[in-house]
């Protein structure tokens, strides 16, 4: 597959061919699109499990977030052994489900009428003198 038929393709799907691919250790991009590219890592095993600053770099919020999002229960977190004060961490299953069941999709967005105009937008009444 040339690089401009990958391109090509939905990037939902995209995402999901290469995590498909990534559960079973192979880095589909880097294999089978980018073949020239130079390999980032010899290690391409995925750890399921990633640090509370990783977790908020990756969703792109503070820890504080990820904090809020644990204490919730939305995410799953493991806590290190009781000698490390603070060390948590992150499903990264749990983190990319709960961050996919909060994306909205802009295409789906209606107007709603406004009362003073049908169909239309809110108008501020100024009285007039």
């Amino acid at each position: 597959m040339s690089k401009a038929e990958w391109e090509a393709i939905d990037p939902k799907i995209r995402d999901m061919v290469i995590a498909a691919f990534g559960i079973a250790g192979i880095d589909f991009e880097a294999k089978c699109i980018f073949p020239d590219r130079p390999e980032r890592s010899t290690d391409t095993s995925i750890s399921p499990w990633q640090t509370r600053d990783e977790a908020a770099r990756y969703s792109k919020c503070s820890t504080d977030t990820i904090d809020n999002w644990i204490a919730k229960g939305y995410i799953v977190r493991a806590k290190l052994d009781a000698s490390k004060p603070g060390g948590v961490l992150i499903d990264r299953a749990s983190l990319e489900a709960f961050l996919r069941s909060k994306v909205v999709n802009p295409k789906k967005r209606v107007r709603k009428t406004a009362q003073s105009v049908p169909g239309g937008y809110r108008v501020n009444k100024k009285h007039t003198k």
